[in-house]
């Protein structure tokens, strides 16, 4: 179910995704409510359902559901990065700067406090973040950061559209 889920999201088929996510969600809670053993196969993370179902929702501009469902991935596993980005991301389209940038901090810091570095994703949306804002400053650290970790080679060629794109940022940010 949840397979099919994600091919009609591939297909950008979002509101045919909905309904499936919401029954895999039902599935994988009752479960863990009845204390079931689910089969590998279809075994699926609540973050992971969570998330999918909020990237529906965006998609569909059901803005509120998207965010009440970006909250309970929060909620079913809070070690996870992921659902803070893409809540700062859902905030930045709605204008919200400071709620995107509470998410994004949040995202970094699960980074920091293990002393390693955020994916480049997490410092380059920050970076847009506070263009959008208007915090040239903190946009220059952002892309800044983002430009010095891809003065690896290795780095670069994976995330070449980023890279460049910071340091385009950073040109225009004026250096």
């Amino acid at each position: 179910l949840f397979l099919r889920a994600n091919l009609h999201i591939s297909n950008n088929e979002h509101s045919l995704a909905v309904p499936m996510l919401l029954e895999t969600l039902r599935i994988v809670l009752e479960s863990q409510q009845k204390g079931k053993d689910v089969p590998a196969q279809d075994m699926v993370s609540e973050i992971v359902i969570w998330n999918q179902l909020a990237l529906c929702y965006s998609e569909l501009r059901q803005l509120s559901d998207a965010e009440a469902a970006y909250f309970n991935a929060i909620a079913s596993d809070s070690t996870r990065y992921e659902p803070h980005v893409n809540l700062a991301s859902l905030y930045r389209t709605q204008g919200r700067y400071e709620d995107a940038i509470k998410h994004m901090q949040l995202a970094e810091e699960m980074f920091s406090a293990s002393g390693s570095t955020p994916p480049l994703s997490v410092l380059y949306n920050a970076g847009l973040i506070y263009i959008d804002k208007g915090a040239y400053s903190d946009a220059k650290t952002k892309f800044s950061k983002v430009k010095s970790i891809c003065a690896s080679k290795d780095i670069r060629a994976m995330h070449n559209v980023q890279c460049s794109d910071a340091e385009s940022m950073l040109r225009q940010i004026g250096k």
